[in-house]
Formats: C-alpha cells, structure tokens, sequence
C-alpha cells in the first residue's frame, strides 16, 4: 500500500512534466511562429499595396502635368480641354480616395476586418457601403458586394433664375444623399447651352464650400460670364452622377423701392379690400408681400389672417376686413414686405380705414372687374364678390365660365359674399363672376379669375432596377402638365447629354457601360422657371467580362531600352467590367504564373488589377497575358515585352509525347526586336511548316510517327532556334471483333479480334469456360488478329467472350456475347386450382424467347374420348389456362407445349378431373322474334360449356300474364331457342329463362316483356233493344261490359251497326259509332227492318249480334185518305186486323 502510495505521490509532483504539456507548448510556439509570419507577409504585402497605389497616382499626375505644360507652353488648349483636365483631377482624387478604402490581404487563413479608417462617411458604416471576405488563393475568392445607391438631391434651387444685388453677393445651396455620400460640384455653362462646360472653383470671385454651397462674393467689376452665368450643380459618386437644372444668375444694383397701402375705404356691412403696391412695378419680381399690421393705441400689431375670420389675406395678397362696421372707421393698417435679394423686411406708411355708409343709389363694384388671383396647388383661398351695399332681398349668385355654381352652400360665408375654395387643384382655375339680382336695381356682375399654379412632377417609369447584360431597357418620362402644353425633354446618362427630345430613351444591348444614374428633365421653354427632373439607378448584370486597358501603354507590345534592362519596371493596369465577379489567371508565356497581382474590388462590382513586372534579363520578356472569365464568357489581355537591340531568345520547349493520330500543338514562344521572323521546321523532311512575325508561333499537326521540329527565331540581332521531339504512341487498341451473335445449337462459329499497340504488346481471346483454344495469330506491322472456329457448337459454349489488349504503358479490353439456341425445356410443375384452372412454371427458353403455348384438350365422354381441342396462348408471360365454361364432372386430358424460333418442347401431359358447379351466370340477350298473335319465339345466349357423361343443362322458360299478373305457363328446353303457342291475342306477356343443372338453377335472366298482335274479336252484343220513338225513327241501344274488353283481341276501334229492311239485303247499309246507342231517323212507314251491332278493333270486326227486328207504321194523313177510299177498307181491316 505504501508502495503505491508514493508512485501517485510522485505523479502528483511531476505532473507538469505529463507528455500532453510538452505537446500543448509546442502547438503554442508553432501558432505564434505562424502568426507572426502571417502577419509580417500581411505587412509587407500592404506596404507594396500603398506603394502601389501611390505609384499609380504619382504618374497618373505627372501626366496631366505634362498634358499641362505642354498647352502652356505651345499655347493650344481651349476652355474644354480645362475641363476634361479638371475632370481627370477629379477622377484620380475618387480613385485614390475609394482604392484605400478596401485593401485585399492575400496568403491568411482566416477572415480580416478592415476597420473603418475615417475615409467612409459618417453617415454610414462599411457594411452599407462594400464588404469583401478572401480566402488564400488556393481555395476561391468569397466576396460579397453591396451595391452603392446612386446620388439624390435634398435641396437645390427651385427656380431658374436667381436675382441678387451686386454689392451683397449670392449664396446657390446644394445638397445630396447617397451611399456613400456623394461629392458636389459646380459647374458653369458657355453661352446658350446648357451643358456644363466650365469646373468652378474658389477664386477671387467665388467660394465654394465642401458642403455644395457656392457663394458669388459682392463685386464691383462685372464679368458676364460669372456673374450672370447659369449655374449647374453636379453629385457624384460610384453609381454615377446626376446634376440639376441651369440656374440663371441675374445681378441688380441696388435701388430704392416703395410700398404703399391703397383702398382704404369700404360701406358698411360689406367687406373692404386693402391693396398693397409696390413701385416701381419691376420690383415686385423680388419684393413679396409677407403680412399687414394695424396700429391700435400707438402699438402695432401684426394681424393674424385666418379664413371666416375677420381679417384674412387674399391669394393677390391684399387684404379683406369682414363685416365692417362704424368701429372699424379710422382704423389704421399697413403692408408689410420682404425683400428677397437681401432679405430686407419693412413696412408701409399706415392709412386709415375709412367707412362709408351705404350707397343711396343701390350696389356698386368696389373691386374692379377682372382682377386677377394668383394660387398655388393645395392652398386655401378667398375669392370676395367685390360688390357694396347689397340689398338683403338682393339674390347673390356665382358663376365659373359662364355656369351657376351649384350646392357650395357650405362654401359661402359673409351673406355669400366671399367663396372659399379648400385644396385647390388646376381644375379650380377658370373665370368667376359673382351676380347681384336686385328688383330695384336690377343686376351687377363681378368678374374676376383664378389663376391655379401646379408645381410641376416629373416621374420615370422605372426605379432602380438591375437589367441582365444584353437585355434592353426602356425609360419612359412623365409629367402631371396638361399634354397640349409644348414641351422637351432633356436626357443624361451620368451627367453626360443624350441627344434625344423625346419622353423615352431606349438602350437595345445593355452592357456594364451603361450602368448609372439616368436623369430626365422636362423643360416648357427656355423663358419659363417651371421645370422638373426625375432619374433612376440602372445596373447590369450576368454580363461577360471585357476589358478598358490603362491609357499608359496603347500598344500590345512594350519594347524596353537596353541601357535600362537592370531596373525597369512595367504596370499591367487592367479595368474589368463583369457580373458575376470573373477568375482572374495571368500567364507567361503560357504558363501560369503564381502571381501577387492587386486586386480591387470596385464599387460597381467590378475589378481594378494591377500587375508590376521587373525586367532584369531576357528571361523576363516574353508574352504576359490575363485571361479572365466568368459564367458568362472569357477574354484575354496581354502585352509582349521586348528589349530593344534584343538578339531572340525562344523560350525553352518540352518535348511531346501524344497517340497517333491525335491533333496536336507547338507553341514557340519568343522575344526579340526588331524585326523578329520566326519559323517551324520539319527537322526530318528540313521544310517550312509555319512562319510567323509575332510570338508565339504555333504548329499544330496530326502524326502517325515520331518527329522533331525546330523553332526559328531570327532578326537583325542573331539568331536562335530549340528543338523539340514528338513522340508518337500506340497504345493497346481493340480495332475491331466479333459481335455479338446469336446462333443455333450444332453450327459452326467464326471468332476474331483485331488490335494494335507496341512495346511488348499482347493480345488474348478468354471463353467463358476458361477451356483452352485452338487460336490462329496474324501480325503485321503493330497490328495482331486472332481467330478460331467452333463447331458444332453447344449451350455450353454460350457467354461472354473477351478481347484483352495490353503493353507496358496502356490496354485494352472488349467483350462480345455468344447465344447459343435449343428448342425450350419440357414444362414441369403443373398444378391443378380449384378443379378448372391449371398452372405451370416457365421453362428455360433455350436462349431463344418463347412465342407461345400450345394446349391439346381431350374431354372423356362415357369409355371414348372427345376429339382434340387445340388452344394456343400467345403470350409466354401468361402461364395459366382457366376451364371457364365447364359446370359438369368431366375426366380432362391436356398436353401442353413451348414454342420459340427454334421448335417446340417436348410434351407434358396430364389427366384430371373436374366437378360438377353451381351455375353462376344468367342467360342473357334475352329476344323476341316471329311474335304473332297467337305464338312467339324466344332465343337467348348462354356460354357455351363441355357436357361429360350423364351431366346435363336445361332451361326453364316462365311465362307471366300481365292482365292476371300470375305465372301462367313453365316450360322446359335443351337449347337456346323456343316457340310458345296457343297465347292470347294483343295480350302482354313476361318472359324468364334461367338453366338448371345437378346442383339447381342459375340466376333468372333479365326480363323480357312483349305484347301479342291483334286478331279478330270475340267479344258479341247480347242484350240489343231497339225502340221505336215515331213512325221513322227509332233509338238502338247495347250494353259492353268491360270484362269483355279480354275477348277485343285488339284495341277497340268502333261499333258496326247493322240495319236491311224486309230481307231484302241489298239495302244493307253499315253505320260505325264508338257509342253504345244510336237513333236512326228517316226510316220508310210501314216497313219492317232488322238490325244487328258487332264489335270492331283495329284488325277487323267480330261477329254481329242476333238480329231483332222493328217495324213502322202509317202516318195519320195517309190513314184518313185511306178511309175516304172504299177501295181501300178491305186493305185497312186487314191491316188492323195484323195489328192486332
């Protein structure tokens, strides 16, 4: 125990000499190690980025200065050219200023956050205006870009022309957000137009200020071109810029100028108008009237103006005093006013009021007609009916252009003398006239108009908006003017005029150059002040990348002095417009070189590069390219660096090693001037394969051999020239083999492979059994074939065969199929279902697909056999046959066979047997055909089946009366057609079939229900009575009842009345009547007549009815003159002797 005790005590002392301490402290030198050294590189790598920067702007300003000096010295340059030298100033300035601002820092494993180093605004904070992450450059650049928001002016001089005194100078205010926040400038117009053309600067006679302001100091000598200039200003930054309308400098001296209050009467009970004017009348254009006071106790005050008060200011900005009375006579009032030029305010003389009583004579104008009020869109106004002493019967009335104003009750006040009109718009302007309808004194009218100024809006029609590169844009201008006025427009693209006068301005293939800020101004004519711009921010995006090179070198090549070769230094500036942010790569002389090239990441989103080459020798010059591209499209950039007097130096070529008859390329790369002449040389054949007066010289060929070839270079200074080899190859090939093939069981079979290659090349055939063959070899030159034949060829020889190529730099390998076909397997496994279905396996189809199965059917019928019925199944996926129609007890014997292209399989046969079902289906197609009036015959369909042995199948034909609604008749059958007799005519009967076996009846069908056709009726008149109603008429009458309507044998038709006199049947005549009485009339006296009724349907008529019979007698008059006649007594006793 004490043992183990002192080992942990010892532990516990030397803990910190434990084998992961050691580990940790060393991770903790080698992190620090690494970031030190991280951070040295960063500083260095930001000293040459600094340096860099200053370097470009130091030769950037050495050249305008020479630009400068040059025009100075020859005396040629004009205002214009100032321009575009202040410009470029200008430019450099917001080029440094934004190259600082962002520095990439290559070659650090982790993130860098550039903290803001006072050279972003205030007003926003880097995130607002551009972040970029990198990642060392062996994994992709990440960078993240947040677009600028282009400039935007908060205030600026609204007007076109600005007046001021001479002696006190004049202050132009301008001011514009964006992000980052631009930079203002001003700007002078020459003459007529427009267009800045001159940068203005501090100067004797201006300041300008940091915050936009421009300041004109008081002068005394007059220059026209400053001092009633047209001023424009100008706010810039990396969106682009935008600039505001010309602004007209018009200089006074100064000059005294006095107020004056007029009017000063008014009647009581009216309103009194005070005017204010100004003299002399040219100065009213910049002195304003501002307010009007009155002097109450020798103390002025200033009178607070209100509507439906009792003072207000009128638009002409005259004063209205309502509802005077004879405590407002002798009221004193004055104007005051505000000089605008030098914002000088004073007030006139104070004139008293003076209140007069009514007019005797009735209402009178106490404003002149037509006076004219002045309103901007939006205020609240006054018009006064400027007539006195009204009537209070006196109807008021007003009018605009010509029309009564209607429901503006709520608009009047002062017992309608003044018309108040709220939010006034354009509409509002127009004639008014306020009318007096009196009966005494008749009418008076007072005129005056309403002149409504819109501030005019100008709006684009697309916002800031981001455009794919190629698509087109469309910018359309809008104004909230009345159309018919005259206008222009005025376009500008950075500042920069279009020439176009319209209200739209189209772009048909945008690219990254017109991205920027789009300004439109919309200008009535050059006299008036109204006038407006709108702009938009376009950018373009997914756009290729394409190239501006640095002004410093126009040329491709760059030749250097010999005598500077040991320290010269050559800038590749590059700017490089694309979306999305394009891959960067710089070769020389096609080989890509590891560079540390700067990258700055423009505001836009496009890139600013700068490379610096060191020349010291002649393995510097050479061809230095950047080749850039993104996902939508790749340009390169390069420049050739020569030394001059150089004799060439061709830089070292690899040797080449390719496969025969692949196209190939040699690109000879070479320095030298002048003159330099290069050339490609087929070494074997010593011809001239390509020339060339710039490098690189390419040869591009196609070899079936290896060759060498020389590069040329040769000029005033020497010569040169390299060697390089081109080595052909023939890798292990499979030209070409058997294909694959399908054959029948015994041919014979031819198989080949064809293959090139060298060096220790080889070439085999593999069978599938690995079985040794008997392979014949054929070479020629690199090519090898083998072959063999089988015959009588075998299921066993049947698989994949393999072609193998190889030599010691390369193989090969293909594989063709071998089918062998045999005629299908014998079917196995049948099973038998549910007594009438039997199933089996697919066989094996003998590599041949199976066509079909053949089925041979035996039903035994007592000790023979039926003949065979064959079934063929035509689809080998179908293993299965049903014997759907089979209800008896059947012994069944099948054979059944598989068949494909080859032949059939050998037979399976099978014996079973079947028990007897239940019949499931109902006869069905249930018909009537031949229906007569007495018989009809019936047919129906029913599946055929096989009967065995002592089975059987009937059918059971139910009759159904519909007039006694009873089964009537049953009838037994052994086929599927019947006729029934002996039924009723024009009778409905019902039909039913069903069929029966062993087992009992199947469903009944569906039912058939026909009617019988018509036959002669049976139905007779039995109580016939005849009436004799007078000497020729009698009544006939019969009874049916309507149980006798079953003996119509069709549908009643009528009643067929018969009547002949004295047997005598050639007066037989027939009346048809549907009633059961009838009258005959105009019967002859004394006749005897017989009379029968039989009853008619449509087919024909019944039997009559016993004939009855029925005699008239004479008339009176006849009988009288028999009487009278004593020839005729005997034949009258006679008579009455039958009579009676």
């Amino acid at each position: 125990m004490i043992f183990f005790y002192d080992i942990l005590l010892n532990k516990t002392q030397n803990q910190n000499e434990h084998i992961l301490f050691n580990r940790i402290n060393q991770w903790e030198k080698e992190s620090i190690y690494k970031i030190e050294q991280t951070a040295k590189e960063a500083r260095i790598e930001l000293h040459q980025i600094l340096d860099n920067i200053i370097d470009h702007g130091k030769k950037s300003l050495n050249k305008i200065s020479s630009e400068l000096r040059q025009a100075r010295e020859f005396d040629n340059f004009f205002e214009n050219d100032l321009t575009q030298w202040i410009q470029k100033l200008n430019n450099l300035r917001t080029e440094i200023k934004y190259s600082t601002r962002i520095i990439n820092v290559n070659n650090i494993d982790h993130y860098i956050d550039i903290e803001n180093d006072g050279s972003i605004e205030k007003d926003q904070t880097m995130t607002e205006w551009i972040i970029r992450r990198e990642v060392d450059k062996q994994s992709k650049s990440v960078v993240t870009i947040y677009h600028p928001t282009g400039p935007s002016f908060v205030s600026i001089i609204s007007t076109k022309q600005k007046l001021y005194y001479n002696n006190l100078g004049v202050r132009l205010d301008c001011s514009a957000i964006g992000t980052p926040s631009p930079v203002l400038t001003w700007f002078r117009t020459n003459g007529s137009d427009d267009r800045p053309s001159t940068f203005v600067q501090s100067s004797e006679f201006i300041d300008v200020f940091e915050n936009g302001t421009l300041f004109i100091r008081p002068f005394r000598d007059y220059s026209k071109s400053i001092h009633a200039g047209k001023y424009i200003c100008r706010a810039e930054n990396p969106s682009g810029s935008i600039q505001t309308t010309p602004i007209q400098l018009k200089p006074q001296i100064y000059d005294t100028y006095e107020i004056e209050v007029k009017n000063t009467y008014g009647y009581k009970q009216s309103s009194a108008i005070l005017s204010c004017e100004i003299s002399p009348p040219s100065a009213s254009s910049y002195v304003h009237i501002i307010g009007w006071l009155e002097k109450v106790n020798n103390q002025i005050i200033q009178l607070d103006l209100q509507p439906k008060t009792k003072y207000n200011l009128l638009s002409n900005k005259n004063l209205i005093i309502h509802n005077i009375t004879d405590s407002d006579d002798n009221r004193t009032y004055a104007c005051i006013a505000n000089n605008e030029m030098d914002n000088d305010t004073r007030y006139s003389r104070f004139k008293s009021l003076r209140v007069r009583d009514r007019s005797p004579f009735g209402p009178e104008l106490s404003i002149p007609n037509n006076t004219e009020y002045r309103a901007q869109a939006g205020d609240l106004i006054e018009l006064p009916c400027g007539i006195s002493s009204i009537s209070t019967h006196a109807r008021i009335s007003w009018w605009k252009n010509g029309i009564e104003i209607e429901n503006i009750s709520e608009k009047l006040y002062n017992n309608s003398l003044i018309l108040q009109l709220s939010h006034i718009s354009s509409n509002d302007s127009g004639n008014y006239a306020c009318r007096i309808d009196d009966e005494l004194s008749g009418r008076l009218i007072s005129s005056m108009s309403l002149k409504v100024n819109v501030p005019i809006q100008c709006r684009m029609s697309v916002q800031e908006a981001n455009f794919n590169a190629g698509s087109k844009a469309k910018l359309i201008c809008t104004s909230n003017l009345i159309k018919s006025i005259p206008t222009q427009w005025q376009w500008y693209h950075n500042s920069n005029r279009i020439s176009t006068n319209n209200d739209r301005y189209s772009i048909n293939n945008l690219t990254r150059e017109h991205m920027g800020m789009y300004q439109c101004c919309y200008i009535i004519s050059s006299s008036d002040s109204n006038a407006c711009c709108a702009q938009t921010q376009l950018r373009v995006i997914n756009s290729p990348p394409f190239i501006l090179p640095d002004q410093q070198t126009n040329s491709n090549v760059i030749i250097i002095s010999s005598k500077d070769i040991s320290h010269v230094s050559i800038d590749l500036n590059l700017t490089i417009y694309a979306d999305p942010i394009p891959i960067i790569d710089l070769y020389k002389d096609d080989q890509q070189l590891i560079s540390n090239n700067q990258i700055d990441y423009l505001p836009s989103g496009d890139i600013f590069t700068h490379y610096r080459i060191h020349v010291s020798n002649l393995n510097d010059t050479g061809l230095y390219e950047y080749r850039v591209k993104n996902s939508f499209g790749s340009i390169t950039f390069s420049k050739h660096i020569n030394i001059e007097g150089q004799k060439p130096f061709i830089k070292p070529i690899s040797n080449l090693t390719i496969v025969t008859g692949k196209k190939f390329t040699l690109a000879c790369y070479a320095s030298g001037q002048p003159n330099l002449e290069l050339k490609w040389i087929d070494d074997r054949t010593k011809q001239v394969i390509n020339t060339s007066l710039t490098s690189p010289i390419l040869l591009t060929s196609i070899n079936t051999q290896s060759n060498m070839y020389i590069c040329q270079a040769k000029n005033l200074y020497g010569d040169n020239f390299i060697k390089a080899y081109v080595k052909i190859q023939i890798p292990s090939k499979i030209l070409s083999l058997t294909s694959n093939k399908i054959i029948k069981i015994n041919e014979t079979l031819n198989i080949y492979c064809l293959a090139e290659g060298d060096n220790q090349f080889e070439l085999k055939i593999k069978n599938p059994l690995s079985k040794k063959l008997n392979i014949i070899e054929t070479n020629y030159n690199y090519r090898r074939n083998l072959s063999l034949t089988i015959e009588n060829i075998q299921m066993s020889d049947s698989g994949l065969y393999e072609c193998y190529a190889k030599n010691n730099y390369s193989e090969d390998r293909s594989t063709f199929e071998i089918i062998v076909q045999n005629v299908p397997n014998k079917i196995e496994n049948i099973f038998i279902d549910n007594s009438n279905q039997i199933i089996w396996n697919k066989p094996f189809d003998g590599n041949g697909q199976i066509l079909k199965y053949i089925l041979h059917i035996r039903y035994k019928q007592g000790t023979s056999w039926s003949n065979e019925t064959i079934i063929t199944i035509n689809d080998s996926n179908i293993t299965s046959y049903s014997f759907e129609n089979l209800y008896s007890k059947c012994t069944i014997s099948i054979s059944i066979e598989a068949i494909n292209i080859i032949g059939s399989s050998l037979p399976s046969n099978l014996q079973f047997q079947t028990n007897i079902k239940q019949l499931l289906i109902a006869p069905y197609n249930l018909t009537a055909i031949n229906i007569s009036s007495k018989s009809v015959m019936l047919t129906w369909q029913y599946p055929s089946f096989q009967l065995c042995n002592d089975s059987f199948i009937e059918y059971v034909i139910e009759i159904i009366d519909e007039y006694n609604q009873s089964i009537s008749q049953t009838f037994k059958h052994d086929s599927t057609a019947f006729t029934i007799n002996n039924l009723k005519s024009f009778a409905q009967y019902t039909f039913l079939v069903y069929a029966m076996n062993e087992l009992g009846a199947s469903p009944k069908s569906k039912p058939l229900t026909i009617q019988t056709l018509e036959s002669v009726p049976l139905a007779t008149i039995t109580d016939l009575t005849v009436t004799l109603l007078n000497m020729s008429s009698v009544r006939i009458t019969w009874t049916f009842d309507n149980h006798d309507f079953q003996f119509l044998n069709g549908k009643f038709r009528t009643f067929a009345v018969t009547i002949y006199e004295n047997y005598n049947m050639s007066t037989l005549i027939t009346i048809e009547t549907i009633n059961s009485t009838l009258i005959l009339s105009n019967l002859h006296l004394s006749t005897e007549y017989f009379v029968s009724v039989a009853i008619c349907n449509s087919f024909d008529c019944g039997p009559s009815s016993l004939a009855i019979n029925i005699e008239t007698s004479l008339s009176s008059k006849l009988l009288m003159n028999l009487l009278k006649n004593n020839f005729f007594k005997k034949e009258i006793f006679n008579l009455e002797t039958k009579n009676s």
